[in-house]
């Protein structure tokens, strides 16, 4: 499975909701909620309620962060 910041950040600018996010990434909606928490409590997407719909997108860190190179970690 992809993670969702990584999903998100091929189109930063487009907005999905929870059941959009899912579907990318082969996942339950349940899971997939799971995960914009804790990347919303990270500061790495922006959720905004709209008539019971939640809409996800990247946030400025989130793209600053995803911005970043790759450092591998020492073995």
């Amino acid at each position: 499975m992809a993670s969702p910041a990584f999903v998100m950040s091929r189109e930063p600018l487009l907005s999905e909701d929870t059941t959009q996010l899912a579907s990318m990434l082969s996942t339950s909606p349940a899971s997939a909620s799971q995960h914009a928490t804790v990347l919303r409590e990270a500061g790495v997407v922006n959720t905004h309620r709209y008539h019971g719909s939640a809409r996800h997108t990247l946030s400025f860190g989130g793209t600053n962060l995803l911005a970043r190179p790759y450092r591998e970690q020492p073995v």
